[in-house]
This record gives C-alpha cells, structure tokens and sequence, in this order.
C-alpha cells in the first residue's frame, strides 16, 4: 500500500521476505503460511490453500484523507479457484476486489502478443485509480500507455521473430563497435562525410562476404561505362 505522494510502502514485510508472517496474522485462525515457493519477486510467498483463509495487517502510519493505492499479485494451483486483496476497517466501504487472471511466469511487454494486454492492465490500472479519486500519479501511466501504443508496430516481435530479424539492441550495438567505431576512431584520423560514409559502405560490403564479389563486379563495370565507353568508344569505327 503506496500513498500516492510518496514512494514508501505503508504495509511492513509486504512480500514476506522476512520468512515469516509476521506482523501479519492468519485471518480466520486457518491454515496460511510463508513458504520458499511461487514468489512474485525475492524468495517468499504467503501459501494460502483453504477456503477463506489469508492474512491481514494493520496499517497505522496512514493520514486520514489520504489517497493510497493498494497492489497485490496472487497465484492459484487450480483454475477456477479465486483469491483477493482488499481494506477494511478504515472509516469507509470495505474493498475486495480479484486480481487480474494471468499466466506466471509473465513474459516481457515487447513478447509476441504483449503488448496489447500490456496496455490494457495499465488502462484498467489507470481507470481504478480514478475510481479511487487517485489522480496526481496518473500521468506516468497514460505515458506509458501512449508509448506502447504509439509503438505497437515496431514492437510487434512476433513478426520479427518469425523473419529471423534480432529483437533486440545486441547488433546494433556491436555493429556500431566493430564496423563504425574501430575504424573511424583510429588514433589521428581525420573524417569528412562523404569519405566516412565510402569507409564504411566498404568495410559493411567486407563483412557481408556474400555482397561484395558482386559489388566489385558492377563497381568495375560502372567504372568502365564512365571512363571509357561513355566517352569515347562510340566514336571508333570497326576494324578488319
């Protein structure tokens, strides 16, 4: 639990990674436990496994009239079974409400058929937090979901996957290292456009050995129709 105004978390041992419930407390007086498994992050988790079983805390650091955003992840064994986070016993309407479905583990947002889901959690994010009054926090997230949008066709992985292109900035990146910045970067070298740009049209045609026999090939022929037969050769008579 998050008050919009700052970044600390209200909640204490929120994750659990403590290896203890502490100062948490069973909820019914049933069956849940911190165990070393199905962690959202870190180590820990809370094992629920009965019905109507969990855990609650006492949230005291908080100011009346505050706005505060609560966030939780839960996983369950079986489909068809449901878990939910909510506040009570704070001056006002208790709140429940049943976590997303999803399928851990969660792959990134740029991940074949993502980017999409991605938007749309942070939209109903965005559109629960104004539900909730919470609004001075908002911008980051339409933001973000701009960004994904406005990006959805050069992060459409799925395409460049299936046509083998790199997905991510590795070649790009070593290419600038190898074929740009060993070059060019030489001790005392001196570079105009125009001769930078011939440099390295070079050294790519080189590195892509399949490229450059044919560019030899029609650079000398280009160079033959400039030099020679545009010139001149039209004007030479036959011989015996």
């Amino acid at each position: 639990m998050e008050a919009l105004s700052s970044a600390a978390n209200a909640v204490t041992n929120p994750g659990f990674e403590t290896g203890a419930l502490t100062p948490w407390v069973q909820s019914t007086g049933k069956a849940a436990a911190v165990v070393a498994a199905n962690p959202r992050s870190g180590t820990y988790s809370l094992r629920t496994g009965v019905t109507t079983s969990g855990a609650v805390q006492t949230v005291r650091s908080l100011t009346s009239g505050g706005s505060y955003l609560l966030v939780g992840w839960a996983r369950v064994a079986t489909a068809g079974e449901a878990v939910a986070v909510g506040v009570k016993n704070f001056g006002g309407t208790a709140t429940t409400r049943l976590p997303r479905p999803s399928s851990p583990p969660t792959p990134p947002p740029c991940w074949p058929g993502r980017v999409q889901s991605t938007t749309t959690d942070l939209t109903d994010l965005t559109d629960l937090a104004r539900g909730a009054g919470i609004t001075d926090k908002n911008s980051g997230m339409h933001t973000a979901i701009g960004y994904l949008t406005n990006k959805a066709g050069p992060l459409d992985c799925a395409t460049a996957l299936a046509n083998g292109w790199p997905i991510a900035t590795g070649a790009a990146e070593g290419a600038c290292r190898h074929l740009i910045a060993d070059r060019l970067d030489i001790t005392g070298a001196r570079w105009g456009l125009a001769g930078a740009e011939a440099v390295l049209t070079l050294r790519a045609l080189i590195d892509n050995d399949d490229d450059f026999e044919d560019y030899l090939a029609f650079h000398t022929a280009q160079e033959f129709t400039r030099n020679h037969q545009s010139r001149y050769q039209s004007d030479c008579g036959l011989t015996a």
